[in-house]
């Protein structure tokens, strides 16, 4: 009987030899919660350590579930790992032994998250950031969320974009878009991959009509690169660029661009870029995700010649002022006149004149007949037009012009050609060229005598004049033959022109009248081409042809008489008069 009292006794002194205490922060935990333990009166053993086994497990190591065994497990608290749900207990051991020193349980039950997550739409565009939506997060430093292929595994391996920084609360967050698919948002608990929430969502490719065109398909340095635009996504970071043309779409490349969350449909205007070959292209909402694209041209600005009338409607015979700009600057570059449809000639040019190497300038030409013309510019003696304006001349009755009156003298402006005797004034005012008739190889006679008056002249067309009449006047070819006094022999008159189909000389002399010789043509080779009419009047006086004492009135319409023997030609200038002879007054050029 005192013997198994004292072995009770031994027993019982070598349990409570140590007084070590356990307990836990609390009774209960969630599913892989650290378990805060905090130990008393411990014996301080290198070998002492604590575990945690299956409420009714056995204590061997095979039953161990996390524990600390690091030769430090002395009075204080200490966090052990997580464990699932069920029951549990915390034991703790004497110096590297199954010996109990105490012991307390606890229980680990499955927690109810209501944690919801919702995306901003159900499909997003390649790329495009995810937006999401978090409610009833548990706040755990180590919660976290995650985007995964839909039917993947929760690895990290496959988790394409996420968020876990120990922030992951209620509230709005975006994540990084990913490319077509299907996928998940999956929210996690602490540090782990229990799940908590999920939603599926796709990325699709849309399907865009959006276009892109420019004004022109070759614009000028300097210019504006005008873009039409059309059926825009509409979104905030929709942009459009211009980018060389073989270039690739990156930020570098980009040479003038409209990024400012009005990309929208309608006309916009780009800063201009240099010479060369470029693309306009229409990215997506903040991205490079092409929508449309254009190609267009920029050439250098050329020089443009301008030409231009002062007036736009003129009367006939009135001056014209035109005003030229950019010729090419060459001695040879000119300027002509010319009715509209004819072509390019100077045989067509009613004017025209040569630059002389100005560049730039106004110049006033004479004026010209009743019709619609055009002014032209030329470069270096070619027939290429550089510059043309339209113009108008209206019919409007004009005085005419006198050349000679012979009143008190004659002009200054005769040229006496050849013949002996020189223009003359008679003292009853009266202009006075002399015949000079002789002798010739061919058995005929020949006048020598020739008078030339310039007209200078695109506007009258109408050549008048008076012819005597000067009974009293002995010509000095006649002098000493008082019988011969008032008589004056054969002679011409006429005009030097300029026409369509170039030079004429243009012939009027009574001698056909008197042969009967009709209206004909000569061409002498070159640009001598004659043509000779029968007078409207008698020019020559006495020898039976016509008194001594009369004047008549020549008249002849030049464009009429040119039509006459050339129906295709037309006048263009009355270059100058001319005359062989006779008792003359009012040499004029008339319009009607």
């Amino acid at each position: 009987m005192m013997k198994k009292l004292f072995a009770s006794v031994l027993l019982f002194v070598s349990v409570n030899l140590f007084a070590v205490s356990v307990s836990l922060d609390k009774s209960e935990y969630k599913p892989n919660e650290n378990i805060a333990v905090t130990l008393t009166q411990m014996p301080a053993n290198a070998g002492d350590w604590v575990g945690v086994f299956p409420k009714d497990a056995i204590s061997v190591w095979e039953n161990v579930l996390t524990w600390k065994y690091d030769g430090e497990v002395v009075d204080g608290t200490y966090l052990l790992d997580g464990v699932p749900k069920g029951e549990y207990e915390v034991r703790v051991f004497l110096d590297n032994s199954y010996t109990l020193l105490a012991k307390t349980p606890f229980l680990v039950k499955e927690v109810v998250y209501n944690t919801s997550v919702t995306t901003s739409k159900e499909i997003f565009l390649p790329n495009e950031q995810i937006n999401i939506t978090l409610a009833n997060m548990p706040g755990n430093a180590g919660d976290w969320i995650g985007i995964f292929p839909k039917d993947a595994v929760s690895t990290w391996e496959n988790v394409l974009s996420w968020k876990y920084d120990g922030e992951v609360v209620d509230g709005i967050y975006n994540l990084d878009g990913v490319e077509s698919g299907e996928y998940e948002v999956r929210v996690f608990l602490h540090y782990s991959y229990t799940l908590l929430a999920k939603i599926p969502f796709s990325v699709e490719d849309a399907v865009y009509n959006t276009s892109v065109t420019t004004s022109t398909d070759e614009f000028f340095t300097g210019d504006k690169i005008e873009i039409t635009l059309a059926d825009m996504p509409g979104n905030l970071g929709d942009w459009v660029g211009i980018f060389p043309k073989d270039a690739t779409s990156v930020w570098e490349n980009v040479l003038s661009w409209k990024y400012d969350g009005e990309v929208v449909d309608g006309l916009h205007q780009l800063d201009s870029v240099e010479e060369g070959e470029y693309e306009v292209r229409v990215f997506l909402n903040n991205t490079l995700t092409l929508l449309a694209s254009t190609s267009f041209t920029v050439i250098e600005k050329p020089i443009i010649t301008t030409i231009k009338t002062n007036k736009d409607i003129y009367d006939n015979g009135e001056k014209i002022t035109i005003t030229f700009n950019n010729m090419l600057g060459n001695q040879k570059d000119w300027i002509g006149f010319f009715k509209v449809g004819d072509v390019n000639s100077f045989e067509n040019a009613y004017h025209f004149d040569w630059t002389y190497g100005v560049v730039s300038a106004e110049v006033e030409f004479s004026g010209l007949q009743a019709g619609e013309y055009e002014v032209r510019s030329f470069f270096n003696n070619s027939f290429e037009e550089k510059a043309v304006y339209q113009f108008t001349v209206i019919e409007k009755l004009l005085p005419p012009t006198i050349f000679e009156d012979a009143q008190g003298s004659i002009s200054n402006e005769w040229i006496h050609i050849s013949g002996a005797f020189s223009p003359r004034h008679d003292n009853q005012g009266t202009l006075v060229l002399t015949p000079q008739w002789s002798a010739n190889n061919i058995g005929g006679h020949t006048n020598k005598s020739e008078y030339h008056l310039p007209m200078h002249n695109s506007i009258h067309t109408i050549l008048e004049m008076d012819m005597g009449g000067l009974e009293n006047y002995l010509l000095p070819v006649y002098n000493g033959r008082e019988s011969r006094r008032g008589n004056m022999p054969h002679f011409s008159v006429g005009v030097y022109i300029k026409s369509k189909k170039g030079k004429r000389v243009m012939v009027w002399d009574s001698f056909f009248n008197h042969e009967n010789l009709p209206a004909f043509m000569a061409d002498y080779g070159g640009e001598h081409i004659w043509l000779y009419y029968p007078s409207p009047v008698e020019h020559v006086r006495g020898w039976s042809y016509d008194n001594k004492d009369v004047w008549n009135h020549f008249r002849v319409d030049l464009k009429a008489a040119l039509k006459e023997l050339e129906p295709d030609n037309e006048l263009i200038y009355v270059e100058k008069f001319f005359a062989t002879g006779g008792f003359l007054d009012n040499i004029k050029l008339s319009s009607h």
